[in-house]
């Protein structure tokens, strides 16, 4: 190959800069189709795989979702789901994770204002029946 610049010009009337073949035009311009097969090829590539959905039920509990997760890892890493949905799925489970917690955190929070509620409105036996202790009142 020579040092020359491709004869052509571009779609927007530009010089073409590729390096020319020995017959004066770069390799795309010499070869029309190519650039097609190139631009289908590139294509092709990036297109989703046609594959069968993965049917994953709502995670419930933190055991679901590991299941979940270990279908997800399974799936991408033997390539029937591409990395993509993997990552996005797998951005979607740590949210879960996050709410999930949250959940719990609010669960316990109603239990524990529960009970100060009942040891307030029961007095002194209040205290003794959460603490599992016999009261004179019990006995």
């Amino acid at each position: 190959m020579n040092g020359t610049k491709c004869k052509a010009r571009t779609k927007l009337g530009k010089a073409c800069n590729a390096r020319a073949t020995p017959g004066g035009l770069c390799s795309l311009h010499s070869d029309p189709g190519r650039a097609a097969a190139l631009g289908r090829r590139s294509g092709e590539c990036r297109r989703y795989p046609e594959t069968e959905p993965l049917a994953l039920l709502p995670p419930k509990t933190a055991r679901d979702l590991h299941t979940a997760l270990g279908q997800i890892f399974s799936k991408v890493s033997s390539g029937p789901m591409d990395v993509r949905l993997g990552r996005s799925l797998g951005y979607i489970a740590s949210v879960l994770v996050k709410t999930m917690e949250l959940s719990d955190h609010e669960i316990r929070l109603r239990a524990i204002e529960q009970m100060i509620n009942s040891i307030k409105s029961g007095g002194p036996q209040g205290w003794a029946s959460v603490l599992g202790y016999a009261t004179a009142k019990s006995l």
